[in-house]
């Protein structure tokens, strides 16, 4: 249901593209802004002999760079406030640029929420990656869990878990807040290495401020920390056991509660907040 704004209150999954602008104009004084058109009917079983949406023309803006000519390989120009690291060549150097495309592993950051439970349950028994509130959930946890263990932590291996007649891969669940870190570098500099153990599957690791360090912590349950700006917080021989959290299968709830297939029930939790700038060390 949308808001009381008339907006979904979930957010969208788009592809990100980069367009050289100059190239742009002249593709659309050439064409008048017209792509190629198709027709990509979704139907309602494999039978095919009926429609679970209207049919529509579609085009691609993948098909922008297929429509450009043979002199738009690449085109040089020159940087003069970037520099990659351990790049050999100076800064305002020239470099050549090309039509293509990066892809990331999906873990890294697509985890596409955009199907039913009940379409999930369609795409699971066919063996697809199901794009569900309950795998996507999950996968988010566990890009969180893999950036720490690519930093040298010691992660539980992902069990199945299963939600809304689903199952996906579910390791421990963590959280890294956009002020710990927003890039790996520095979620390496903040976590050292095998001194950092997640040791169950089912284990919850909430990470919130800028000033945090992990550097040695063994983990079987719940722990969340939590520093506000100011606050040097540096984990060192700290173990937590407890009771942890459950995801339990929804009997009522939410209408979030429903798509996921599950409500959290956070039975016992190690918090730690320090809403003081300063220097702490834990335990």
């Amino acid at each position: 249901m949308n808001d009381e704004k008339g907006a979904s209150p979930f957010p969208g999954n788009i592809n990100q593209l980069i367009v050289s602008l100059g190239e742009y104009k002249a593709q659309l004084e050439k064409t008048g802004g017209q792509i190629e058109e198709f027709v990509n009917p979704k139907y309602a079983d494999d039978t095919k002999t009926k429609f679970k949406s209207p049919t529509r023309l579609e085009c691609m803006m993948q098909d922008y760079p297929k429509a450009l000519g043979p002199d738009a390989k690449g085109t040089y120009f020159p940087i003069t406030t970037f520099r990659l690291p351990d790049c050999p060549y100076e800064t305002d150097t020239f470099f050549f640029i090309s039509v293509g495309f990066t892809v990331f592993d999906n873990w890294v950051g697509y985890s596409p929420v955009k199907n039913s439970p009940e379409d999930g349950v369609g795409k699971f028994k066919g063996n697809n990656p199901t794009h569900t509130a309950t795998s996507g959930e999950m996968e988010v946890y566990g890009c969180g869990a893999r950036l720490l263990e690519l930093a040298g932590a010691s992660i539980a291996a992902a069990v199945d878990f299963a939600a809304n007649d689903i199952v996906v891969p579910s390791g421990p669940r963590v959280v890294l807040h956009p002020s710990f870190a927003c890039t790996f570098d520095e979620i390496k500099g903040k976590v050292h290495g095998k001194n950092v153990k997640l040791t169950s599957p089912t284990s919850v690791l909430v990470v919130e401020g800028s000033g945090v360090t992990l550097e040695s912590l063994t983990l079987d349950g719940a722990l969340v920390i939590k520093a506000c700006a100011g606050a040097n917080v540096t984990v060192k021989g700290l173990t937590v056991a407890n009771k942890g959290w459950t995801y339990a299968p929804v009997t009522a709830g939410t209408e979030i509660d429903t798509l996921r297939g599950f409500v959290v029930e956070k039975t016992e939790t190690e918090t730690l907040v320090f809403d003081k700038p300063g220097n702490y060390t834990v335990p």
